[in-house]
């Protein structure tokens, strides 16, 4: 065998892995050594020198994959063994953990379709929190199957009531929007500044408020319990000792639960044949889109192709910021019903 350098042994290497790959390893380490039982000693060191670093460039390319799989499962466009819907999501906070999220769940007798936009320093805790427990307090509750509003209210509570032992849930929190389809029906619970609507026969259905400082209604609430309201540089914002929010209902926040709480506006409605899809988003989307507008982008994406749910979701999270300097996360799901 003739001599070979470096960056020869090196490319050997690389394409047996590439060629071999899915074969699996013990092929591949099979072949190189085949190879190397005809080298002398020094080109068997030079092979030795080479594999290392085809074994580093392979564990950065498999990791770096892995890791890219498992952000899909997070955030990606489909869910394992889920139909039906689509996510998707946009990190522009740079330098700070993805604070949006998202659950589905499609059980026997029920669906159910949540998306989460934490903030303070923990806010990816907490929204991470209400993906591990706010739909099991739900469903497990007592009531959910002769009572489904009752029901969504009690997990509701549960959950914040549980996570205010935690202290990392003081000075943050999360909103939440979010979907039970069941018998039929579609139950709607909002917390705070995410939304959701519904398209029906191409036309914008709102399911939800935003709770937030613009709102009246959660103005005079809050006047009402005794919570401090305060103008900070032309907008008001709920006061707690060391918070100042814009939003007005969240799960956690408990430095200004005296005028943030978590109790949300239930939505009930019956599913018909015009029903065509839901969007929840979090308030990074809707901030840049009105709700006909958004309705139209998926409309017209979904008369292109049947698939096209996926492209549809990815061109909401993409839509142009309307100001420079507020960059929200984003999160984005379309739920089709009919």
């Amino acid at each position: 065998m003739k001599s070979r350098n470096f960056k020869q042994i090196m490319l050997i290497g690389l394409v047996l892995l590439v060629s071999n790959v899915q074969a699996g390893w013990g092929d591949w380490l099979q072949k190189v050594c085949d190879q190397v039982g005809a080298l002398s000693t020094n080109q068997k060191v030079a092979v030795g020198i080479g594999l290392i670093g085809v074994a580093a460039v392979a564990y950065y390319f498999c990791t770096g994959k892995q890791e890219y799989a498992t952000q899909e499962r997070l955030f990606g466009l489909e869910s394992p063994g889920l139909t039906g819907f689509a996510v998707q999501y946009k990190q522009n906070n740079t330098g700070k953990d993805m604070q949006d999220r998202y659950y589905a769940s499609q059980a026997p007798g029920y669906k159910f379709y949540a998306v989460f936009d934490g903030h303070g320093p923990n806010g990816h805790y907490i929204a991470q929190y209400l993906v591990d427990n706010l739909c099991k307090n739900i469903v497990t509750d007592k009531n959910f199957d002769q009572d489904p509003k009752k029901a969504i209210l009690n997990g509701c509570h549960k959950t914040n009531l549980l996570l205010k032992k935690d202290p990392k849930s003081v000075y943050s929190g999360s909103t939440a929007t979010f979907v039970l389809i069941k018998d039929n029906k579609v139950y709607v619970g909002n917390v705070g500044d995410s939304r959701t609507i519904l398209s029906s026969n191409n036309l914008v259905i709102p399911l939800s408020i935003d709770h937030n400082t613009s709102c009246e209604c959660e103005l005079e609430r809050i006047k009402k319990i005794g919570g401090r309201l305060l103008d900070l540089q032309g907008v008001l914002r709920v006061f707690g000792n060391s918070s100042a929010l814009l939003v007005t209902r969240a799960f956690g926040d408990f430095d200004v639960e005296k005028g943030v709480i978590c109790t949300p506006e239930i939505h009930e409605r019956e599913i018909v044949a015009n029903d065509q899809f839901l969007i929840l988003a979090s308030d990074g989307i809707w901030d840049h889109i009105d709700n006909q507008s958004a309705v139209n982008l998926v409309h017209a994406q979904l008369q292109l192709a049947l698939d096209s749910i996926y492209s549809a979701v990815e061109n909401l999270a993409d839509i142009p910021y309307q100001d420079r300097v507020r960059h929200d996360d984003r999160i984005v799901m379309i739920v089709k019903l009919n």
